[in-house]
């Protein structure tokens, strides 16, 4: 385990674009995958309920054989199958790959050659110039993204998710991804701060998956 992990980060080191790229596509899709499984238990176990039993009949005839025991969702709910899918997964994937991680990786280069330090001031700086510029580009791109490549997607369509979504998206992200980011630029180095920030995309999909699961 670690001969792999000192690997992959030499590979890191000697190829931080491709790496950190390559790294962003998977966890994406890793992401996408969390998120089916995860919304999936959700519906499924919202939608069947544990039935009570009926309430007894006093007209009934005493003599007359019990009725059947009442069936057994939990077992319906267990018998369900889930299906992966993996088109989702690899347009998810594609995201980080192609967009996400290229784009984040300018970005950060950027962000640290107008304003080197990695205090905590600077480090604050950063993050209220993130939220307020990279973060709604990279919401409406992905919010775009999504339903431009589903089966039907359209750029009218895009642009039409992208106008109902992306503010109410930002805004319930700043509750998340800020404090992300404000430790991501103040602890973590230039090189590895795409695969963090994808890595805790994984956990901000799966949150979004199951709470628009419930709605």
């Amino acid at each position: 385990m670690s001969r792999l992990l000192n690997a992959y980060l030499n590979a890191l080191k000697a190829r931080p674009f491709v790496v950190q790229t390559i790294s962003a596509g998977v966890l994406w899709g890793a992401g996408d995958l969390l998120a089916q499984r995860l919304s999936f238990e959700v519906r499924r176990h919202t939608t069947y309920a544990v039935q009570p039993a009926p309430p007894p009949n006093p007209n009934a005839d005493p003599n007359a054989p019990p009725p059947p025991p009442p069936e057994d969702y939990n077992k319906i709910v267990a018998a369900i199958p889930w299906k992966w899918d993996t088109a989702r997964t690899a347009r998810m994937a594609g995201f980080g790959l192609l967009v996400s991680a290229p784009t984040a990786y300018g970005w950060y280069h950027l962000m640290d050659k107008f304003i080197p330090a990695q205090t905590t001031a600077a480090s604050l700086q950063k993050v209220v110039i993130h939220s307020l510029c990279y973060a709604p580009f990279n919401i409406s791109t992905a919010i775009g993204w999504i339903a431009y490549t589903a089966p039907g997607g359209t750029p009218d369509l895009a642009l039409k998710r992208i106008q109902e979504r992306m503010l109410g998206v930002w805004q319930a992200g700043s509750l998340f991804w800020i404090p992300v980011m404000a430790g991501t630029y103040r602890f973590v180095p230039l090189r590895y701060r795409v695969v963090v920030t994808s890595a805790a995309s994984v956990v901000w999909t799966a949150f979004l998956s199951t709470t628009q699961t419930k709605q």
